[in-house]
């Protein structure tokens, strides 16, 4: 699959706040991934990258916009071949140059694109990338919210309800 366009944008995730929007595109088909940031972040984790007032993310789309789609553009990838190129183009441990934001934007995109073009569910095709035969994803439910980022004090961050799978969800 030749990738024919890559763009950004900026968008407004749940909490208000900006976070990056990517479409790439082939000659059959395009899609989209959008890189919502979450409350915490840890110490090891690849930097998003925001703009001087911290909450904008121009600088990422302009990397994806300048630096990332001109390598991209009329070449076909696997999804370790790309993710590899732009970890190459950054150049740092924690993604500080193009932005976390900016790769993982691009990278989910192209998975969500590689698998229309492949048609098989997403899951499915990621299965295929990872050599493995994956189960269909199941739900999980966040019912309540704890932890440090909450105005109420919890044992646990987060409680979660995950339904017992059954063989007809197990069919798809």
């Amino acid at each position: 699959m030749k990738i024919t366009r890559c763009d950004a944008r900026t968008i407004t995730d749940s909490r208000g706040m900006p976070t990056v929007e990517v479409e790439l595109s082939s000659e059959n088909y395009t899609a989209t991934a959008a890189v919502p940031s979450g409350k915490s972040t840890g110490s090891r984790e690849a930097l998003e990258l925001r703009d001087s007032d911290g909450r904008g993310v121009e600088s990422a789309v302009a990397n994806i916009k300048e630096r990332i789609a001109p390598e991209i553009i009329g070449k076909t990838f696997s999804l370790r071949e790309i993710d590899t190129l732009m970890r190459e183009i950054d150049g740092t441990e924690n993604k500080r140059i193009l932005g976390a934001n900016a790769i993982l934007g691009v990278s989910m995109a192209f998975a969500r694109l590689s698998a229309k073009e492949s048609g098989v569910p997403l899951w499915k095709w990621l299965g295929g990338e990872a050599e493995c035969d994956p189960a269909p994803p199941h739900l999980f439910m966040n019912v309540l919210n704890g932890g440090a980022h909450s105005d109420f004090r919890l044992p646990f961050q987060e409680y979660i309800i995950v339904p017992e799978t059954t063989s007809l969800s197990r069919a798809a």
